[in-house]
């Protein structure tokens, strides 16, 4: 698994930028099917594969609690994270 580098350590703390890169890892390296088997592992293939049919695996969420809103936003660009999207790899102008 590849963590995303994130330089700027003044803008979060450390241990908060390492979930961050966690977040990012997980999200660059799952789709929908390893997520649901992760998720699911009780049920059979044919089951996942009837949920997958009708969901798909498009975020992930992660709650840090920094002095700034602005720094957690150049945090994620500079991770290359699409900051504030309406739609899927939409840039909000």
């Amino acid at each position: 698994m590849t963590h995303a580098t994130i330089t700027h350590d003044r803008w979060i703390e450390l241990g908060d930028r390492d979930r961050i890169a966690e977040v990012v890892a997980f999200i660059r390296s799952n789709d929908t099917a390893t997520v649901l088997a992760g998720m699911l592992p009780n049920l059979t293939e044919e089951e996942r594969e009837a949920i997958r049919k009708h969901s798909r695996f498009a975020h992930a969420g992660l709650l840090v609690f920094p002095d700034k809103v602005a720094d957690v936003r150049q945090m994620a660009e500079a991770c290359g994270l699409t900051v504030g999207a309406k739609e899927v790899g939409e840039r909000r102008n």
